[in-house]
């Protein structure tokens, strides 16, 4: 049985639709359990309907205490020898549950997800009838440990093990192992990188066939400090994991990572004069260069940093002198390839 876990909160004009594309699953072997995390709008009336219509429905409810908390409480009730998870804004093909199933027996994975589609919220009625699959050479992907975790690390299969949405776990091999309930961002980014790090093998279905829906309002549009400090604790984390493991190239792929948000995010923050962000981000660059792998970055990369947060006349010097440097650096690629 597949234990479908769904974590809502403030979720009335989403969860209809949601429940809807679970329950016109062709794997008809699967509990959905609906957890509100204390909303405040009509969202646990609505799931308590659900559960008087359909015996696989179960809700449960609990104070607000974060996405976080809502899964693992599902975890803890789950009775399926796997989980899935699935946001209440969000929607699946009717043929997830199976093909995912199916897939991960098959390469005996102990997890395995899809690929996204994104919908416009104003266009989520029919996601199922309005996305067409264009399919690829080779629809199915297995990795062990070792690869997947190389594969997360570099950002490679579009992402996909970046969220925990659409993803199939097999619920012995998620152990003890639950989502850290002090982050409001990022918290499933960390909790797949410790399932990966603990062996977990991952099988991925090339299907666009997770509907995400694109709302302005959702917790990942919410850029605020609060949330922003959430995502760095989740990346230092992981960044910080593998640097004490000894695997350094990849804690350097991190890291860099890390300081081209902080300055992304804090160029964007000066220009709509944020002060708040910019605060925060300030905070947060003075502590950076005492890290032990800040010394592993090249030179480039800290003079980079460092012109961002103490001169942003000479950072867009160097932004400029850079392009110029790697466009003259394709031209001679272009160049040497009629030779």
């Amino acid at each position: 049985m597949v234990s479908v876990i769904v974590p809502v909160y403030q979720s009335a004009p989403y969860i209809d639709a949601c429940v809807q594309s679970v329950l016109e699953q062709t794997l008809q072997d699967f509990e959905l359990i609906l957890v509100d995390d204390g909303s405040e709008d009509n969202t646990a009336e609505i799931c308590q309907r659900w559960q008087a219509s359909d015996s696989r429905i179960r809700f449960l409810a609990q104070g607000h205490k974060g996405v976080s908390a809502a899964r693992n409480a599902g975890i803890r009730e789950a009775k399926g020898e796997y989980l899935f998870f699935l946001d209440s804004d969000d929607a699946i093909h009717p043929e997830l549950l199976e093909a995912l199933r199916g897939w991960a027996k098959e390469c005996r994975a102990a997890m395995a997800g899809c690929s996204y589609s994104y919908v416009q919220s104003a266009s989520f009625q029919k996601p199922l009838e309005a996305t067409v699959y264009q399919g690829r050479m080779k629809d199915r992907t297995y990795m062990d440990a070792h690869e997947a975790l190389d594969c997360f690390i570099h950002g490679r299969e579009e992402g996909i093990l970046f969220s925990i949405g659409g993803k199939l776990l097999r619920k012995d091999m998620a152990g003890p192992v639950r989502f850290d309930e002090s982050l409001q961002n990022g918290e499933d980014t960390k909790y797949i990188y410790q399932l990966l790090l603990g062996g977990v093998d991952v099988g991925i279905l090339h299907k666009p066939w997770y509907f995400c829906r694109q709302r302005e309002e959702s917790a990942s549009h919410r850029r605020t400090p609060k949330m922003y400090e959430s995502t760095y604790r989740a990346e230092r984390y992981i960044c910080d994991e593998e640097w004490r493991n000894g695997r350094k190239s990849n804690a350097k792929v991190r890291e860099y990572c890390i300081i081209r948000q902080m300055i992304n995010r804090y160029m964007e923050s000066r220009q709509k004069q944020d002060q708040g962000f910019i605060d925060c981000l300030r905070n947060q660059a003075e502590a950076e260069p005492s890290l032990e792998i800040w010394g592993q970055l090249s030179l480039g990369a800290r003079a980079e940093f460092y012109l961002a947060f103490h001169s942003a006349v000479l950072y867009k010097a160097f932004c400029y002198f850079w392009e110029m440097v790697s466009e003259h650096r394709s031209r001679i690629r272009e160049w040497k390839k009629h030779l």
